[in-house]
């Protein structure tokens, strides 16, 4: 598969560059028959693959956030017990493959009234650390 990256890079390496400059824009490459998007990242010296999300895996993603956060939930429990302000940050590892609003609203539909000692809930999206920001979802 590398042999065969490297001849596609090498390729579409004037035509990333072009769409690079062009609002950093990117382009789908086939790649031992998978799909992968190319963007060159930052100031154009990093290259930046991507994938999308299969259906599956879009599905199983509720119930992965959901038993997230019930292993982390009674950590946070004690914590609130002792009088600390709790706070869940949720790192968006699926950013190109699902949205920052689509993670955001199936966070919120996994959280309940058994979470309400969560006093903040926030949604990492981006590159981090450089190129990352937080979106505070409560």
């Amino acid at each position: 598969m590398r042999a065969d990256l490297i001849v596609q890079l090498s390729k579409a390496q004037a035509r990333l560059a072009a769409l690079h400059s062009d609002n950093n824009k990117g382009a789908f490459l086939i790649i031992q028959g998978i799909e992968v998007f190319m963007a060159y990242a930052g100031d154009g010296s990093d290259l930046s693959p991507s994938r999308r999300l299969s259906k599956d895996e879009g599905r199983k993603f509720p119930k992965h956030v959901e038993r997230l956060l019930e292993r982390k939930s009674g950590k946070l429990k004690e914590q609130k017990d002792s009088k600390r302000e709790t706070w869940l940050v949720v790192y968006n590892t699926f950013w190109t493959a699902m949205s920052p609003h689509e993670v955001r609203e199936i966070v919120l539909q996994a959280l309940s009234k058994a979470h309400d000692h969560i006093d903040h809930v926030g949604i990492v999206s981006g590159d981090p650390p450089d190129d990352a920001w937080v979106a505070w979802i409560r």
